[in-house]
């Protein structure tokens, strides 16, 4: 009984972590000009190379990177893959790619 609800812990958890990096990037960007392209991927790398000593931060340190790290790893597919699906909006919103209205009505 003791091991379901272990595996049913890990599998909610595992739901709750999915992309929350590209979904917490895209929401905090919204309306800005930053740039939203693979966002959620590059912070998950941001991450991992801080807590391997890769990428060197401010003064703060690296321990919250350290902390962060194995969520981050678990998290980067997910990231990846949803960065992926979002590419044609982030493109749109960027103004790389424009949508012109064609009205057959003319």
């Amino acid at each position: 009984m003791r091991s379901t609800i272990n595996i049913a812990v890990c599998v909610v958890l595992a739901i709750c972590v999915q992309s929350c990096a590209s979904v917490g990037q895209h929401t905090r960007n919204i309306g800005s000009s930053k740039s939203n392209i693979y966002s959620g991927t590059k912070l998950d790398v941001t991450v991992i190379r801080t807590a391997t000593g890769l990428e060197r931060t401010g003064g703060e340190g690296q321990d919250w990177a350290k902390s962060l790290a194995p969520i981050a790893m678990l998290d980067l597919p997910f990231s990846l893959t949803m960065d992926t699906l979002l590419l044609p909006v982030d493109l749109v919103r960027q103004g790389v790619i424009s949508i012109q209205n064609t009205d057959s009505n003319e």
